[in-house]
C-alpha cells in the first residue's frame, strides 16, 4: 500500500472496483470527540474503498513545523489547543483537495469544523461535480475521550495538543461544539449515522461497511 505524505491513498482492489461506480465519487465526513477512533476507522474505510484519507490535524501538525507564515500561525493555535481560524483552514484544505481530486473520493477527518467550513466544502465539491454523501458520528462521552487520550494516545503519539489536561479539555469542548454545529447544518439533507465508539473496532467497522454498502446500492 502506498503511503503518501501525512495522508493515505489506498489502491482499490478488484472487490472495491466492483463495489463502486468509477464515474462517481464517495465522500465521507467523520465526526467524534478526540480519542473516538476516527483515525482508525478513517484509514480502514479509505483502504477498503480506495478513498483518500484526509486528516486535518495531521496536515496542520506537519505544516506547523515549517517556518512559514501559515506554519507559525498553525503552531500558535495548536499550542493553545484552539481551533484554527476558518480562513486558514479553508486555504490549507482546498489545496489538499485540489491536489488529490483524481481519487475515488475522500474521507474527511477533522474537516469541516464549522458551518462556514461546511459551506465552503459543499461549494468546492459541487464545482468538482460531487458532494458529501455520508456522515458518520463515532460517539463517546467527554470522560471517555479524556481517558483514552491520557492513558493511551499521549503515551503512543507526540501530539502537542495532547500534552496537558487543559489542552485536552479545550479540544474536547471545541469538538463538542463542532459536532452540534455540523449536525444542525447537515441534518435536513444528510442524517449522520451514529455508532457507539466504545465497542470493538471490528463491530464498529462492520456497521460502517453496511451503511456505505447501502449508500452505494442507492446511487
Amino acid at each position: 500500500m502506498p503511503y503518501k505524505g501525512i495522508n493515505y491513498m489506498f489502491p482499490c482492489n478488484n472487490k472495491c472496483i466492483n463495489q463502486q461506480s468509477s464515474s462517481k465519487m464517495m465522500n465521507i465526513i467523520l465526526l467524534g470527540l478526540p480519542g473516538s477512533g476516527k483515525s482508525t476507522h478513517g484509514k480502514k474505510i479509505a483502504e477498503k474503498y480506495g478513498l483518500y484519507y484526509l486528516e486535518s490535524g495531521e496536515i496542520f501538525r506537519k505544516k506547523a513545523k515549517k517556518d512559514t507564515e501559515t506554519g507559525r500561525e498553525l503552531k500558535k493555535y495548536l499550542n493553545q489547543g484552539k481551533l484554527v481560524p476558518d480562513a486558514t483552514v479553508k486555504e490549507v484544505m482546498a489545496q489538499e483537495i485540489e491536489e488529490n481530486i483524481q481519487t475515488k473520493g475522500f474521507v474527511f477527518d477533522g474537516f469541516p469544523r464549522t458551518s462556514e467550513q461546511a459551506q465552503f466544502l459543499d461549494k468546492l465539491l459541487q464545482e468538482k461535480g460531487t458532494s458529501v454523501h455520508i456522515i458518520i458520528h463515532l460517539k463517546i462521552n467527554k470522560d471517555q475521550a479524556k481517558k483514552r487520550i491520557v492513558e493511551k494516545r499521549r503515551k503512543e503519539e507526540d501530539r502537542v495538543e495532547d500534552k496537558s489536561d487543559e489542552l485536552v479539555e479545550n479540544r474536547i469542548k471545541n469538538q463538542e461544539e463542532t459536532i452540534r454545529e455540523l449536525t444542525e447544518y447537515y441534518e435536513k439533507r444528510i442524517k449522520p449515522f451514529e455508532y457507539d465508539a466504545t465497542g470493538t473496532i471490528e463491530i464498529i467497522q462492520e456497521a460502517i461497511d453496511e451503511v456505505i454498502s447501502m449508500k452505494q446500492d442507492n446511487t
